[in-house]
């Protein structure tokens, strides 16, 4: 049975903000940190190897966060449904969200084997020497694509939950477990490119038996029970905010794999020097973005329970942390460049345009921070549509005319980071103006 809104008993105090938001943060820092320990164990080891990596990471990445709906989208459904005590629709929705995990991570796996030549060889323009290198690392995690989706699920429905803390011990668990595996995959019994793979695929493994295993304990309060049946109703109202981030976050997507794509044509040294400050951006990124996810999992349910004033408070809370985070940030990359540089390789060819575009990557931290408070603050609105329709425009009108204008024409790493930086920019305005707006409100 549906409850009403119980907007009277829904209040954020900066404790319950503080229990959300710091665990939602440290977990968002765990998948980028993990790419850059793997950055980091390669590039020491063999630089074609990074390169070979960086291209493989730019396809599975776009093909994975293609199905970011499971995160965001579900993060949203669940809490609002917990905002309002609707089990029925809280159970249906859990299961929903596995079962399309399972079935788009084997469709999409399959679809990456098959295609590896034309995506990594004619696609990313990586050279028939390079391609060949990445083969078995891509294929590896390519048959991992089940187990990749299927964790994805599992955050977003603890989130949605608001075990936001069981969540994170789940990352955790990836995280580390990619780290140790790879490390020993790596140094001990020296299996390259193809122990790097293992070991990520291995951690995922770990993590979703472990979500399985929570979700289990959690069966009541989730809205799970042999009873729980998954309704047409339910099917059409998932589908159709599926489908507007999945526009949405291939948008996005594309537009990071655009930049490696013409990082690629630059050159291998180029390419590294790509990869490096992409991990770097995504580490500073996934941590403001755990505002971003308080925002989302507080936000639902607040909206949810009826209580809009007090989502509203809670995110303009949530957008002066991330502004100070994001300063934060710009200060350490300004000040630690060559401490930071040298984490990562010793190269001088691959040094030499990681500095030059390492302003760009310092500078924009707060315009960062702030596009992804406002992405979580819609998201815990449901206002999907909003988000596509902006970022389609963000991509095709500011986006790939500065990355051909300042980037390919230019034959310019920096100004790939530039076009970078005016989708960011778009973003931050679009999104920044809705949640703003009073008709909106």
């Amino acid at each position: 049975m549906s409850a009403a809104p119980r907007h009277a008993e829904e209040r954020i105090g900066a404790r319950r903000l503080l229990a959300v938001a710091i665990p939602a943060t440290v977990a968002s820092t765990l998948e980028p940190l993990a790419g850059l320990v793997d950055t980091a164990f390669l590039g020491r080891l063999d630089s074609r190897w990074l390169a070979a990596m960086a291209v493989c990471v730019a396809v599975l990445s776009a093909f994975t966060w293609v199905f970011n709906f499971l995160v965001n989208g579900v993060t949203a459904q669940v809490a609002q449904a917990v905002g309002r005590g609707d089990r029925e629709e809280l159970g249906a929705t859990i299961l929903l969200a596995l079962a399309v995990a399972v079935g788009f991570g084997v469709a999409t796996g399959a679809l990456l084997v098959v295609s590896y030549p034309l995506l990594v060889g004619t696609v990313m323009g990586a050279d028939a020497s390079l391609t060949a290198l990445a083969r078995p690392y891509f294929l590896l995690r390519a048959a991992g694509m089940p187990l990749v989706l299927v964790a994805t699920a599992l955050t977003g429905i603890l989130r949605g939950l608001q075990r936001v803390g069981l969540s994170l011990l789940v990352g955790a668990l990836i995280t580390f477990g990619n780290v140790v595996l790879t490390y020993l995959l790596l140094f001990v019994w020296r299996l390259g490119l193809t122990g790097a793979a293992i070991g990520t695929v291995g951690a995922f493994a770990l993590g979703v038996a472990a979500g399985l295993a929570l979700l289990v304990v959690l069966a009541r309060d989730a809205g799970l029970s042999w009873r729980t049946r998954i309704r047409r109703r339910h099917v059409f109202a998932f589908g159709a905010e599926a489908s507007n981030l999945v526009v949405r976050t291939g948008a996005l997507l594309a537009a990071f794999f655009l930049s490696t794509a013409v990082a690629t044509r630059l050159g291998e040294a180029r390419l590294a020097a790509h990869q490096i400050g992409l991990q770097l951006w995504l580490f500073s990124s996934f941590l403001i973005d755990g505002l971003a996810i308080a925002g989302n999992v507080l936000g639902g349910r607040l909206i949810g329970a009826g209580a809009v004033e007090e989502e509203r408070a809670v995110g303009r809370r949530l957008l002066i942390a991330g502004t100070v985070i994001g300063a934060g940030f710009a200060l350490v990359y300004g000040l630690a460049r060559e401490p930071i540089a040298a984490l990562f390789t010793r190269d001088p060819q691959v040094l030499d345009p990681l500095r030059a575009t390492w302003p760009v990557i310092a500078l924009t931290q707060p315009l960062n921070a702030l596009v992804y408070v406002w992405d979580g603050l819609l998201f815990g609105r449901r206002d999907f549509a909003y988000l596509r329709r902006h970022m389609l425009i963000g991509v095709l009108l500011v986006f790939v005319p500065l990355l051909l204008a300042l980037g390919w024409a230019r034959g310019s790493l920096v100004g790939v980071w530039l076009a970078l930086v005016g989708l960011n920019g778009y973003r931050a305005a679009s999104c920044g103006a809705r949640w703003l707006s009073r008709a909106h409100r």
